[in-house]
């Protein structure tokens, strides 16, 4: 079978449908809120990208820089249904364990990442050089990160804790088999299609886990999930020390109940300069902004009283 009438099957099937309903509740293990205003650090030439394409980049799963990226929750499920006394768990399981790269074919996370804290040095440190990057605060209160008008994004709060991964994993399996046992019978009878469904299940939860190491970051995710047609289609790609990095384009986009349109300007409420920069940086990214249609008033310091060898002619 050829992947558009694959994927054409699997969309047609009460199974595709309730797990839909499912991946819109998966986060109830999680207790952080999610609050309105996520922040984005980045480097200078980042800033002057995202605002000049009036975008953002979302990057495959696949090619993040922490290496134990979605495996990570990927051994934690595959442990979780071994423990289950399921036929439906132990298919599962052995599905998962066999065809981790087909897995992420059928439907691919995009990631995007925030950050609950506008002002955290390790974030400084790791994603902007300290001295020479910026913090961008984006308000998602009225508008979402969407692919071109053909999927948006999942916001979901990083999972660090052991036990909190668990706790999900365990409410996913326990819907995956209700949704199971009330399928009809010839879609309980075709491997080919649950089996792919109901492991698809996890993916948006996988894609939210990260080793408990990396919890000071306080990660917030948007997640878009496309399916190997789109993939196609959509993804572009980057270079990025000699290797083909795929990404996509995010926009910000406000609905009606009508129409699905594109904002006049980023929902951008602050940049904020890193530890230690100076007047010259300040009047940088004022002129900057100036020519680019947004505010000066955008501009506040960050309130970390870092020294940096670099501060005089920063």
């Amino acid at each position: 079978m050829d992947a558009h009438k694959f994927i054409k099957e699997l969309f047609s099937s009460q199974i595709f449908k309730e797990t839909q309903q499912l991946n819109s509740n998966l986060v109830q293990g999680v207790d952080m809120p999610l609050p309105q205003k996520l922040y984005h650090y980045t480097s200078a030439e980042g800033l002057k990208g995202i605002i000049n394409s009036e975008s953002l980049w979302a990057t495959d799963c696949r090619f993040l820089n922490d290496s134990t990226e979605f495996h990570d929750g990927l051994s934690f499920t595959i442990e979780e249904l071994a423990k289950r006394n399921s036929t439906l768990c132990t298919e599962l399981s052995e599905y998962l364990k066999s065809d981790t790269s087909n897995f992420l074919e059928v439907v691919t996370p995009y990631i995007t990442s925030f950050c609950a804290d506008g002002d955290l040095l390790s974030q400084w440190r790791g994603y902007s050089s300290s001295s020479e990057g910026y913090c961008i605060e984006f308000d998602f209160s009225d508008s979402d990160l969407w692919c071109y008008n053909v999927t948006y994004s999942d916001l979901i709060p990083v999972i660090y804790a052991p036990d909190k991964k668990i706790k999900a994993i365990n409410s996913i399996i326990d819907r995956i088999i209700e949704i199971f046992e009330n399928a009809p019978s010839e879609e309980q009878s075709n491997k080919n299609l649950y089996l792919p469904l109901l492991a698809n299940s996890f993916r948006p939860l996988l894609a939210s886990f990260k080793n408990e190491s990396f919890s000071e970051e306080k990660e917030i995710r948007a997640i878009f999930s496309l399916h190997s047609v789109q993939n196609e289609k959509y993804s572009e790609f980057r270079i990025s020390n000699g290797a083909f990095i795929p990404y996509l384009i995010g926009s910000f986009k406000q609905a009606t109940d009508k129409q699905l349109f594109k904002r006049a300007q980023l929902p951008i409420t602050k940049i904020i300069l890193p530890p230690s920069a100076g007047e010259t940086a300040r009047k940088g990214l004022e002129l900057f902004l100036d020519s680019s249609g947004y505010s000066r008033k955008l501009i506040t310091s960050s309130k970390i009283p870092l020294r940096n060898q670099y501060s005089i002619s920063w």
